[in-house]
């Protein structure tokens, strides 16, 4: 059966039929697929109706037709109905099928570091680097997230370090102190809400719309904000963890962080978790006075204590995961990062490994990087300004399978 986001897939402004529909759809070794429905684009700006019609296409121009390019043209749209569809895929039905999806592409800017526009010679230099290798490992990091709200630790004047004295906490505290646990755990609490709920924006779906044509063979994300899968990608490797996972330091059961957070209102109904603001890694800023008293269960299972089941400064990736990132690196054709200066050696050592594997790497991240010097492209930009403007300039026919 067709996944929902694929029912939108091919829809484009001004492309409304296949021009492979008289080659009988011989340029692509799939069976045709069958779009029949009619769209309702409500824009909040010009208030009015916009209507398309998508027809046959062929597996090949399904794919170029830009499946996000309408929401590129309409940056503020908020709702999307598509009804009584009928779609094919590989000779399977989905009739009758009503959908109502609510899109928002996010573009918050307010975590994000001042920067030049990129040139025009650059986003083509990054897209004949994307077209020239045809499956890529993608190593994204906090950059990228935050044009969905989420701030970053090193960005000037923007991020944690630059907007106030506060350091996360470290592994060995955690383990070490009780008084530090109640202190991360209550702001955790109160941030959890708007941080888990917090949308991909355009770079991850970009990338999701890569992985589903084969471009993407791998993405290595340091960030534990989930978005990578919120947009529909598979192929992802976590590597500091995810904060929406909790784990027992004494008998590794593990929890969803929702299902904490239940508990955590059950053992605290005083106090209300909302909040507007909140730090890289999903807590907030609380007083000595609001975290004191703030109850903090133990494991259900052996009443060991709880963490996130995240990669903590001081901590250490786990080694299988280190060795995971490695054969991706070895095994596709390039190495693409996104988003990071590389200031961790945890993924500094992705680069090193690329370049010990004698891969071409490529970065494009605002501000300077740690690998600068042994990399064969970089590009100073905002991803989320110039991915689009790759996805648009279309990808090489070759990436697509």
């Amino acid at each position: 059966m067709a996944r929902s986001q694929d029912l939108f897939v091919a829809c484009r402004p001004t492309v409304i039929s296949c021009h492979n529909t008289a080659r009988k759809y011989k340029c692509s070794s799939s069976p045709p697929i069958t779009v029949s429905s009619s769209i309702s684009v409500y824009h909040t700006q010009q208030n009015k109706r916009l209507v398309y019609t998508h027809p046959h296409f062929c597996r090949r121009c399904f794919f170029r037709a830009r499946p996000i390019a309408w929401l590129l043209a309409f940056p503020r749209l908020i709702a999307v109905q598509v009804s009584k569809n009928t779609v094919e895929r590989d000779g399977r039905y989905e009739e009758g099928a009503v959908i109502d999806m609510k899109v928002r592409l996010v573009s918050n800017l307010t975590f994000v570091p001042k920067c030049y526009p990129t040139s025009t010679e650059d986003v083509m230099r990054l897209k004949e680097f994307i077209d020239r290798h045809h499956r890529l490992c993608v190593l994204t990091g906090a950059g990228i997230s935050t044009e969905s709200g989420i701030p970053d630790y090193r960005s000037a004047e923007v991020g944690l370090y630059a907007r106030s004295n506060r350091k996360p906490v470290l592994y060995k505290e955690f383990c070490d102190s009780e008084a530090i646990r109640r202190r991360y755990w209550a702001r955790n609490y109160i941030g959890w809400p708007r941080f888990s709920s917090l949308k991909p924006n355009i770079t991850h779906e970009i990338l999701k719309h890569l992985e589903y044509i084969g471009k993407v063979g791998c993405i290595v994300t340091q960030n534990v904000d989930n978005l990578h899968f919120k947009a529909g990608s598979e192929k992802v490797i976590e590597l500091h963890g995810t904060a929406f996972r909790v784990i027992c330091l004494n008998c590794d059961h593990k929890i969803s962080r929702h299902e904490l957070q239940r508990v955590f209102q059950k053992l605290n109904p005083s106090m209300i978790a909302t909040t507007r603001m909140i730090r890289p890694d999903g807590d907030v800023e609380l007083s000595q006075a609001q975290v004191e008293g703030f109850n903090v269960p133990a494991c259900d299972n052996c009443a060991g204590i709880l963490k996130p089941d995240i990669v903590f400064f001081g901590d250490n990736v786990p080694h299988e995961k280190v060795q995971n990132v490695k054969a991706n690196v070895e095994n596709l054709d390039a190495l693409l990062v996104l988003g990071t200066t590389l200031s961790t050696f945890s993924a500094y050592r992705i680069v090193l490994q690329a370049i010990d594997a004698k891969k071409p790497i490529a970065i494009v991240n605002i501000g300077e990087t740690r690998a600068d010097k042994c990399i064969n492209l970089k590009v100073e930009g905002r991803c989320g300004d110039i991915l689009p403007k790759i996805w648009q300039l279309n990808i090489s026919k070759d990436c697509i399978r």
